[in-house]
């Protein structure tokens, strides 16, 4: 759902031999995620509080990992750090696996 405004979402073997299978839209995935979006962002900002810092005091924002290629959680990062633009130039699976 990154780049897609739907997709389908497969699980097999729920219940024995049964296979589940839905399509998703991003819309509705962003609905049911927002409760973790919302903690995301208060974490980024009681980590700028704190270390003193304001989202200004900061020359770059580096974002990696899964979640950071979400529309919604580019736009909300964006917007705690002040309209600045995000950086992902470093493999963000690479980069999370590596530590």
């Amino acid at each position: 759902l990154s780049s897609v405004d739907e997709a389908r979402a497969t699980a097999e073997c729920v219940v024995e031999d049964y296979d589940l299978s839905c399509d998703v839209k991003r819309t509705k995935f962003e609905e049911l995620c927002c409760p973790m979006y919302d903690k995301a962002k208060a974490a980024v900002e009681r980590a700028l509080l704190q270390a003193s810092l304001q989202a200004a005091d900061l020359a770059h924002v580096e974002v990696l990992g899964g979640a950071c290629r979400v529309p919604w959680v580019q736009r909300a990062l964006k917007e705690a750090f002040g309209g600045r633009e995000l950086s992902t130039t470093l493999n963000a699976d690479e980069a999370v696996a590596k530590g």
